[in-house]
């Protein structure tokens, strides 16, 4: 875009919208020449300028500015400090959100709620959850929103006891909670697989009144379904006063999580008799449901039907999906076929989940080239070259287990340990492979012994 009005002849709010647009444009050039021209940029111009050259010219230009607006005297507020923030965590710019956090601490700023949210949630996106934490306990007036940027930091970090360690300081702090804060706890007590604690935050929905919030419908849900209780999940679902298209789709993949196939189809076809339009992950629980019980009939009708019906492109998780299920059916030179047609070469799952199909039908063949493609990929994943050792291993291979150790080793290829959780007297514990230092083992091991016993009583082969 160019200007024909020359830059004097306009007002400085027509220039600095104008400096904006440029820079929401990525044409920071246009911007800098119009910002140079004001005849006196206000606080929010020089918050535009740094926030939009940040994010096309990175830390340097951020440095550059703020270090120039502090030689003109001019002094930032609570808007543009977070509008800065946000740039920060936009680019990861972790040393410069300290910058910034410093000059708050300096500015009359400091106690403010909204900036300290704006803080943890920066340090949180910038994988710094120390500082967030620190930032956390500072705040002396804690609303729910700082508790649920500060839990929903841990979680995304895969922390989740310290997601539920903060749910039982919020509970004893009295603090009234929502869906912003429950939501992020019941997903850590799924990945922790801690139902006893899942059902107490589900009690507590239930007597504060938002237990028919959608976003805590589809957390219950999803949680439920993955502790192998669909039956509770249902309950869930036909409780919800509205369903949208995140209600139904949580149902069809907690279907999906217990290989229901035919409930899944039951509740897509609900979805759509109540005029709701599936979309491109409705598709992707159903397509894994379809996977789970090797139903390779199907898949066609519902790839055509996605494309035909709905306009939507499949993604490599789709053709993904599909060839997992080619692969535990057998077809492995079907799903290879698949893969190497229809996805990037950088598909590290697919792959992965071909090789495993490979291992349990003894396609040695075959598992040998989805392992050249994992190589090609990272040669230090460790996993590709344990399973296709397993494999060896199952056809009495022993020399060319030794060869693939030998080759893992000298590629340094590792693999983090293995880690568990078990509820034991409504606590959660954590150990690792090999962990022998838990002062609750004992009770930990008479627990699994149980459950071992019980899945022997029904019929599985432990």
């Amino acid at each position: 875009m160019t200007l024909v009005i020359s830059a004097h002849d306009l007002d400085d709010y027509v220039q600095s919208t104008l400096m904006n647009m440029y820079l929401k444009c990525q044409s920071s050039e246009n911007a800098e020449n119009i910002f140079e021209k004001l005849s006196k940029p206000h606080l929010v111009d020089w918050s535009t300028m740094i926030c939009g050259s940040t994010i096309s010219k990175g830390n340097i230009e951020f440095i550059h500015l703020n270090q120039v607006m502090q030689e003109e005297g001019v002094s930032f507020d609570r808007i543009s400090f977070t509008g800065m923030l946000k740039a920060c965590s936009t680019m990861l710019m972790v040393v410069e959100a300290r910058l910034i956090h410093s000059q708050i601490l300096e500015s009359s700023c400091e106690g403010d709620r909204f900036i300290g949210s704006s803080l943890i949630d920066t340090y949180s996106k910038c994988r710094s959850m120390e500082d967030a934490q620190c930032v956390f306990d500072h705040v002396s007036d804690k609303d729910v929103v700082i508790w649920g940027i500060i839990m929903t930091g841990y979680l995304d970090h895969g922390l989740n006891q310290k997601v539920l360690s903060l749910w039982h300081q919020l509970v004893a702090n009295s603090v009234e909670f929502n869906n912003v804060v429950i939501v992020p706890a019941l997903k850590a007590c799924c990945n922790l697989t801690a139902l006893g604690e899942g059902k107490l935050i589900h009690i507590c929905a239930l007597e504060s009144g938002f237990d028919l919030d959608m976003y805590i419908g589809s957390s219950l849900i999803n949680m439920y379904s993955k502790f192998g209780s669909l039956p509770d999940a249902c309950r869930v679902f036909e409780c919800l006063p509205k369903k949208n298209v995140v209600i139904w789709t949580a149902m069809i993949a907690g279907c999906a999580d217990q290989s229901e196939y035919k409930i899944a189809l039951k509740y897509f076809q609900g979805m759509q008799n109540a005029g709701l339009e599936p979309d491109i992950q409705t598709f992707m629980c159903l397509l894994t449901a379809c996977s789970h019980v090797g139903s390779t009939d199907d898949y066609h009708a519902h790839m055509n039907f996605m494309e035909d019906k709905h306009g939507i492109v499949p993604t490599i998780d789709h053709f993904n999906c599909i060839a997992d299920m080619l692969g535990r059916a057998g077809l492995v030179q079907e799903a290879k076929d698949l893969l190497e047609t229809k996805t990037a070469a950088d598909n590290m799952v697919g792959w992965m989940s071909l090789l495993n199909s490979c291992q349990t039908h003894g396609n040695l063949k075959d598992g040998n080239t989805c392992l050249e493609h994992i190589m090609a990929l990272d040669r230090k994943h460790a996993a590709g070259y344990m399973l296709m050792s397993k494999a060896y291993a199952t056809a009495g291979m022993w020399g060319n287990v030794d060869t693939l150790l030998a080759l893992k080793n000298s590629a340094n290829a590792w693999k983090k340990p293995g880690e568990a959780f078990i509820e034991l007297d409504d606590k959660v514990h954590s150990f690792t492979v090999g962990m022998r230092t838990c002062p609750q083992m004992h009770e930990i091991h008479d627990k699994l012994q149980r459950l071992h016993v019980q899945m022997q009583a029904v019929g599985y082969v432990v």
